[in-house]
């Protein structure tokens, strides 16, 4: 009997654990393509998995790299819990697993990926001459009562959605289209162009409507001009705020406060912890933070095979 492959394994092991969305086969199959990815896996004596690393073989102009997918906030390192209560055991065995995971990462020119809290142990890539970075997302849990979360706001974020509330409407029905175009135009006023093409957009969407996993909600006046949109994904006891954007010319109406709004009264309807995924941005983390949400911190793990390689990336704002 041919023994299974990592991807195998690992295909078989998403059907029986509640893996987050970004760590199902399906979705990395979607933002890497079938043979853009890998995984690595930790088996025990009796075969069976004990640990797993997925992580993305995506080039770029034809260099060799491991790097974070598009649309993708987070990898998710998975292990078995012990069911020990002795902390010393659990480290011990925790070290092993996670050195064995990294020690199966190719060596390509560079390795560059971010764990999803609440993994926290570096060492092991440390170790293996990874640099670790602490990076921040905001989350917020939404078991509260609506009139508990409104209290827990600041007050200019209040005055917001107010504001907001007297100039558009909030529907649950917008489309991909609708949110790339305010994207363009936000990108556009920077002097940039949107990271992705709306047909990649398109794809993903596709992928999680069909689930039933997201809701695009989008804010428009009267007029039926679209002032911003949040695109949220749904997920077991989460919700993602993937992507969200306001139209540059009318910032000033407060409508993405109120999208953002409204995506965290459905999840408080659902008990679900929303996890805006990021920002490092001062203006988009003060915007974030302003709702009560928590700072949580999870890490960057970087290796560069050469050392002219991470010279060039400080050069180009690549390493920060």
């Amino acid at each position: 009997m041919p023994i299974p492959s990592p991807k195998e394994n690992y295909r078989l092991l998403a059907k029986a654990q509640l893996f987050p969305f970004q760590a199902q086969p399906w979705w990395l199959d979607l933002v890497c393509g079938p043979e853009g990815w890998d995984v690595a896996v930790s088996l025990d004596e009796d075969g069976q998995a004990i640990g797993a690393m997925p992580f993305g073989t995506l080039g770029w102009k034809g260099l060799p790299l491991i790097r974070m997918p598009m649309f993708t906030a987070f990898h998710h390192i998975w292990l078995r819990d012990l069911g020990s209560d002795r902390s010393v055991r659990q480290y011990h065995w925790e070290y092993k697993t996670l050195a064995e995971l990294v020690s199966r990462i190719p060596a390509k020119w560079v390795v560059d990926q971010l764990y999803a809290p609440p993994f926290s142990n570096g060492l092991p890539f440390f170790w293996a001459g990874f640099r670790i970075q602490t990076r921040y997302t905001y989350q917020l849990q939404t078991q509260l009562p609506a009139e508990e979360m409104w209290k827990e706001m600041e007050a200019a974020t209040r005055n917001q959605i107010r504001k907001a509330k007297s100039q558009v409407q909030v529907r649950r029905d917008g489309t991909p289209e609708q949110l790339y175009e305010l994207l363009r135009l936000l990108y556009e006023k920077q002097g940039k162009r949107v990271p992705f093409a709306l047909a990649e957009l398109q794809k993903i969407d596709a992928a999680l409507s069909s689930r039933e996993m997201r809701t695009i909600y989008l804010a428009t006046d009267e007029q039926g001009r679209a002032h911003a949109a949040c695109y949220v994904v749904w997920d077991q006891d989460r919700a993602y705020g993937l992507l969200s954007g306001a139209h540059p010319e009318f910032r000033k109406s407060g409508a993405l406060y109120l999208v953002l709004w409204r995506a965290l009264k459905d999840a408080a309807k659902r008990e679900a912890l929303f996890d805006f995924e990021g920002s490092m941005l001062p203006r988009i983390e003060r915007v974030f933070r302003s709702f009560g949400a928590k700072r949580v911190p999870y890490l960057r793990m970087v290796r560069y095979k050469y050392r002219w390689l991470e010279a060039l990336a400080v050069l180009a704002g690549k390493n920060r």
